[in-house]
C-alpha cells in the first residue's frame, strides 16, 4: 500500500490519508504543510521523535502538446540517463505515458549523449493529453517485484522503506514503549532539499531527541565499498559532525546487546537527510540517523532487502 500510493514532493495528500487509515488507534493529525504527526505515547521523562519523510521524487508537467506528448521538469534528484523508455504515471488526468526513446539506429553518432529531463518528451496519446494539465504531477509507474532472496524492487522505496520501519516500530512499541514520550513524524518535501516538513513538524512537536530514518547507498558493482552499506547487513547507523555522537553510540550499544545486525555509515559533514533540519529546531534537538541500504536510488526501480527493514525496526524499537 505504501508503494502503490503516489506522493511526490508537495503532493503527499494521498499518503497522509493512508497513514490515518493504517494507524486508527493513535492520535494522527496533519500540520499546515501536510506532514503527519502521530502521538505514540503521550507521557514520559523526555520526548523522543521518530521521523521519516513520506515524499518521493517525481515530475511536474511544463507543457502539453495536442499531438499527445508532454514535457516535464524534475521534482527532486532525477537521473536523466534513466529516462528513455521509462513508464510514468500522471496523477492529474489519470494517464500513463512512456518517455520517448530515439532508436539507436537513428542517433547518427550521438548514442552516448544524455538528454536533460526538461528536453524529454513523454508519449501519452492525444486523448490523455486533453486530460493532463500543465502543473500536474507524475511519478515513476510500476508495481513492486519480489525476488526469491527477500529483496523487492519498486519505485519510491526512498523513503517508503523508512516509513515501513516507523510503522513496524510503532507496532512493536505496543508491548513496551519505554520511559519517554514518543511521537512519530512522517514529513513532506524532503526530496526537494529543504527539509521543510521535517522542520515544521518537529517544531510543532518540540522533541528533546530524534532518530530520523531514511535510506542510503547499498553495495553494488561500480561503486566504492566504503561509501555503501551491505544489502542484508542491517541498518546503517550514521556518524557525522551534524549528528549526536552519544545517541549514535547508544544505537550501536543497543544493537550489540540485542544481537542485531548493524553497519556504520561515516559522513564528513551534513547527512543530506531530514536530520540536518531537525537538529537545529528550537533550542536544538539531539539527533541520530538510521538508514536502510538501497540500490538504484531515485530510479524507476529501487531495490531494498526486506530483512533490512525488519532489522532496522527491531533496533529502533529496542533503542526506544
Amino acid at each position: 500500500e505504501l508503494l502503490s500510493t503516489a506522493a511526490p514532493s508537495g503532493a503527499e495528500q494521498g499518503m497522509a490519508a493512508l497513514l490515518s487509515r493504517l494507524l486508527p488507534e493513535y492520535e494522527v493529525k496533519s500540520d499546515a504543510l501536510g506532514s503527519v504527526l502521530v502521538t505514540v505515547k503521550a507521557e514520559g521523562e523526555r520526548h523522543l521523535l521518530l521521523e521519516a519523510h513520506m515524499d518521493q521524487v517525481g515530475f511536474v508537467v511544463t507543457q502539453v502538446m495536442p499531438e499527445g506528448f508532454v514535457r516535464l521538469a524534475p521534482v527532486g534528484g532525477i537521473d536523466p540517463r534513466l529516462m528513455p523508455g521509462t513508464r510514468l504515471r500522471f496523477l492529474d488526468g489519470d494517464g500513463t505515458g512512456v518517455v520517448c526513446a530515439v532508436p539507436p539506429h537513428l542517433k547518427q553518432g550521438e548514442k552516448d549523449k544524455v538528454q536533460p529531463v526538461t528536453d524529454c518528451l513523454v508519449d501519452v496519446g492525444p486523448a490523455a493529453a486533453k486530460r493532463i494539465p500543465v502543473g500536474g504531477r507524475a511519478v515513476y509507474a510500476g508495481k513492486p517485484v519480489r525476488f526469491a532472496d527477500g529483496t523487492i524492487a519498486s519505485p519510491a522505496l526512498d523513503n517508503r522503506a523508512g516509513m515501513a520501519v516507523l510503522l513496524e516500530t510503532i507496532d512493536r512499541l505496543r508491548k513496551d514503549s519505554g520511559p519517554y514520550a514518543v511521537s512519530a513524524l512522517f514529513a513532506v518535501r524532503e526530496e526537494v532539499g529543504n527539509a521543510g516538513g521535517a522542520v515544521t513538524g518537529s517544531a510543532a512537536l518540540s522533541p528533546d531527541l530524534c532518530v530520523a530514518v531514511d535510506v542510503s547507498f547499498g553495495m553494488q558493482p561500480g561503486v566504492q565499498a566504503h561509501k555503501c552499506g551491505k544489502m542484508g547487513g542491517g541498518p546503517m547507523i550514521g556518524f557525522a559532525p551534524a549528528l549526536d555522537t552519544q545517541l549514535c553510540r547508544a544505537l550501536v550499544n543497543t544493537a550489540q546487546q540485542e544481537g542485531l545486525p548493524f553497519q556504520r555509515e561515516i559522513m564528513a559533514g551534513d547527512t543530506s537527510t531530514d536530520a540536518d533540519g531537525i537538529l537545529s529546531v528550537g533550542c536544538g534537538v539531539r539527533t541520530a540517523l538510521l538508514s536502510v541500504p538501497i540500490r538504484n536510488m531515485h530510479g524507476p526501480l529501487e531495490t531494498v532487502c526486506v530483512q533490512d527493514i525488519d532489522s532496522t525496526a527491531a533496533l529502533l524499537a529496542a533503542a526506544v
